[in-house]
């Protein structure tokens, strides 16, 4: 396995940029999408959920919760556990994430017809999304990268595509497909796809799934993917809340591809 194989209760968080992926990522390749300074950033709130922290620190902390306050509920992923002051963020949602990194992809199959997609099918996007629950999916997240797609009978029935970039890797998210259109090998064809194009431009494909996903595990392993370390995947939220706010990825458990 590449990079650190560590508990993610080591003293030592972050010895590896995807230990703290978001941060190196709002740091590096896409600062334009951040904002926060240089203790806590976050993703504009049309773009994506995601936040990070420097260090798990109170002062990271409390910038933290000067974002959750300002632009709403954040979500982390963390090789240590998100503990901050309660009187400064609640945690809404803490649970266990699978980080996966490619090292001998299997070449896609050439029978599927995938087609670009573009800020014209976003709507349709969002819909997909929403009805299959891979994890969060905004206005604007196709911004962050190139998205393919799959659509019969004018429909549009799997998609997948890049989100976060830290140096060097490339996060392949969004992976879904249609209940109707399941057992076809849309998601790992696009899945596939999608890694050979991020090998072509130099970076090392990487992805994330709910652990206790095993069958989506055992599909990307079959793609080439191998387990690189377990993570945390946590929302927070303001110390004070009302009651009847949903969490952003309120379908991640068991969504038809393990994707936060």
């Amino acid at each position: 396995m590449t990079g650190a194989a560590a508990s993610p209760l080591d003293p030592n968080p972050h010895p590896h940029p995807l230990d703290n992926l978001i941060w190196d990522a709002l740091t590096s390749r896409q600062a334009g999408f951040a904002l926060g300074g240089e203790s806590a950033r976050r993703f504009r709130s049309d773009v994506a959920p995601f936040a990070a922290i420097a260090r798990p620190d109170d002062e990271s902390y409390a910038a933290l919760a000067d974002l959750v306050e300002e632009h709403g509920q954040a979500v982390l992923f963390t090789a240590h556990r998100v503990a901050p002051d309660p009187s400064l963020l609640t945690v809404a949602f803490e649970l266990p994430l699978t980080q996966m990194i490619v090292h001998d992809l299997r070449p896609p199959a050439d029978d599927l017809d995938v087609i670009e997609l573009g800020p014209e099918d976003v709507p349709e996007m969002i819909a997909l999304v929403e009805s299959t629950r891979p994890g969060p999916y905004k206005q604007r997240t196709i911004q962050l990268g190139r998205y393919i797609g799959i659509r019969q009978q004018g429909q549009l029935v799997a998609m997948g595509g890049e989100r976060l970039k830290p140096e060097g890797f490339t996060e392949i998210s969004a992976v879904c497909t249609h209940p109707d259109w399941r057992g076809r090998g849309y998601a790992s064809g696009i899945v596939s796809r999608m890694a050979q194009h991020i090998q072509a431009r130099g970076d090392t494909a990487i992805l994330h799934t709910g652990s206790s996903n095993t069958t989506a595990i055992s599909v990307y392993r079959h793609l080439g993917f191998e387990l690189r370390r377990e993570l945390y995947v946590t929302a927070v939220e303001p110390a004070v809340r009302p009651e009847t706010r949903e969490p952003v990825l309120s379908g991640n458990k068991g969504n038809a591809s393990g994707r936060p």
